[in-house]
């Protein structure tokens, strides 16, 4: 759970967005009115901003988005696919995970 007088010290331009970490990270709404990422140590994942964010996967990836177009970035905050597209979807985990292991391509 998020805890902003705690261990994280105060954040005053984030707020939690549901209050939870999916695979360790927690969307955070900024005084933007957009979102951000921090992990449980309370670091931000990207200074950058989305107006979407999807939940991490298992694998250190989410689905993120501004102007209606779609990108993933992975858990350092790289963007792994740029922000050029319609729609991004993940495949299911299992799907994920079988094909990075038969061809070492990791599919969206």
């Amino acid at each position: 759970m998020y805890t902003p007088g705690k261990i994280l010290g105060k954040f005053s331009d984030v707020k939690p967005y549901d209050n939870t970490y999916s695979n360790n990270y927690m969307k955070v709404i900024t005084v933007n009115g957009k979102y951000k990422y921090i992990d449980k140590a309370g670091n931000y994942v990207t200074n950058k901003e989305y107006e979407y964010v999807g939940d991490f996967n298992k694998y250190g990836y989410a689905v993120i988005a501004n102007d209606n177009a779609y990108g993933v970035i992975d858990s350092k905050g790289n963007e792994v696919i740029s922000l050029d597209y319609d729609n991004i979807k993940f495949l299911d985990d299992e799907l994920f995970e079988n094909i990075y292991k038969r061809t070492n391509e990791k599919l969206f």
